[in-house]
């Protein structure tokens, strides 16, 4: 037996959208009990169901083999995979929206000088999202 170990690839966390998922939810249920005309009902029904179909889940996984950190982005109308090899990853940080401080987000700063959000946008929960980052560069040993 040798001295090497393989390991599958980890998912580290998943992040839901709710926030954005309770949005549809909501432009639906106005929908249903304001409008008068059934097309501003249809209108209202049709853009919550927008809003929750094109809202990712996140899911984020660690290949130690592999040397990668892959970021699967699914939905209900479509899917996206992002792939980053740990060399090209200079830090994991989230740093807080200079405007509200309570606002943050997990950032990959990137070996070209790129920097890589893991949202396109900021949410509140600072030290969840901090901790996370944490398991992240554990996890890549960063």
């Amino acid at each position: 037996m040798t001295g090497t170990t393989t390991s599958e690839p980890t998912a580290l966390f998943t992040d839901y959208p709710v926030w954005i998922w309770l949005t549809g939810v909501m432009t639906v249920g106005v929908g249903i009990a304001a409008p008068d005309t059934v097309w501003q009902r249809a209108l209202f029904g049709a853009a919550g169901f927008v809003i929750v179909a094109l809202a990712p889940v996140l899911t984020v996984v660690v290949d130690r083999n592999q040397r990668t950190l892959t970021l699967f982005y699914r939905s209900l109308l479509r899917s996206s995979i992002q792939v980053y090899p740990f060399e090209d990853i200079l830090a994991i940080e989230v740093p807080r929206d200079a405007e509200d401080k309570w606002m943050s987000r997990i950032v990959l700063t990137l070996r070209p000088g790129q920097i890589a959000p893991l949202r396109s946008y900021v949410t509140t929960g600072w030290r969840s999202k901090e901790r996370r980052a944490q398991r992240l560069r554990d996890a890549m040993r960063v």
